[in-house]
Order: structure tokens, then C-alpha cells, then sequence
């Protein structure tokens, strides 16, 4: 009896794991698939996820302005941007849906020194299946998702860099 106990512990432990696990970290539906999309800054400069294969691993952090929650990362990516960017990361900042010149006030009033992106059509936030914001979206070296994420530690996702 008492093993049976303690394996139904365990189970249960395991249970309880999982769920913690799984809320931290989404599943993505684009794991595996090879992603190429086409960005616009607030310049109406362009970049591709494809420059960035092979070479470094790119954070795309999908925000709005609006978003109490949303202010709050992007600041904490603000003053950790050069650290990220000495360990290898790329940093686009994607805002969802919003005008131009209201990201570009927003960016002016804050000190954002981040490179901020425009999805007005939203669809690659849309493609990406972002439900909400912020949202990371963790795009390994080799061009796929690694992770979709509500937060994002740079520490915990280190391991990208050497795929």
C-alpha cells in the first residue's frame, strides 16, 4: 500500500509539473517549420527573419502600446538591449496593429532605443498564432521556433545560441 501511495504522489508531482511547465511555455504550432517573414521599422526599412539564419537567434517580442503589461517588458528589454545584443541576439520588437505615428510618439516619450517593427495587418501575428501581448516569439538559429513565451528570461533561453 505504501508504494502505491507514493507512486500516486509521484504522479500526481509529475501532474503538477507539466501544468507548471506549460504555462510558462506554449505549445507552438510552428515548431519545426523553417519561417521567413518580411518586417517594416517605423523608416519603413525591412528586414527578413532569413537574413538572421545561420547567424544568430532572433527574439520577436509582439506588443502594443497600449498594454500595461506590454510597457513594462519592453522597457526591461530597453536596458537589457546592448547585453542581448553583445550575447548574440536580435531583438524586433513587432508592435500589433497600431499606427505609425503612435508607436513612433510612444518610442519618443520612452526612450526606446529598440529597432520597433509594424504588423498593422497583423498578419504575422496572426500567422504565429499570438493570442495576446507581449508575446515572444523565439526563433532558433536554424530559423524555427524554439519557444513562444509571456515573459522572457535571456538567461533561460541561452542555450539557442549555440543551435
Amino acid at each position: 500500500m505504501k508504494k502505491y501511495l507514493q507512486s500516486v504522489i509521484a504522479l500526481v508531482f509529475l501532474s503538477f509539473l507539466t501544468a507548471a511547465c506549460a504555462q510558462n511555455k506554449e505549445a507552438v504550432s510552428n515548431q519545426g517549420e523553417v519561417l521567413d517573414f518580411t518586417f517594416s521599422d517605423l523608416s519603413r526599412n525591412t528586414v527578413s527573419l532569413a537574413s538572421f539564419r545561420d547567424k544568430q537567434p532572433v527574439v520577436l517580442f509582439f506588443w502594443t502600446t497600449w498594454c500595461p503589461f506590454c510597457r513594462k517588458e519592453i522597457q526591461a528589454l530597453n536596458t537589457k538591449y546592448d547585453n542581448l545584443k553583445k550575447d548574440g541576439w536580435e531583438i524586433l520588437a513587432v508592435d500589433a496593429g497600431e499606427d505609425a505615428r503612435k508607436v513612433e510618439s510612444y518610442r519618443n516619450a520612452n526612450g526606446i532605443k529598440l529597432d520597433l517593427f509594424l504588423d498593422q495587418d497583423m498578419k504575422i501575428t496572426n500567422a504565429l498564432e499570438v493570442l495576446g501581448v507581449p508575446t515572444y516569439v523565439i526563433i532558433n538559429k536554424k530559423g524555427r521556433v524554439a519557444a513562444k513565451v509571456n515573459s522572457f528570461s535571456p538567461d533561460e533561453y541561452k542555450y539557442l545560441l549555440a543551435e
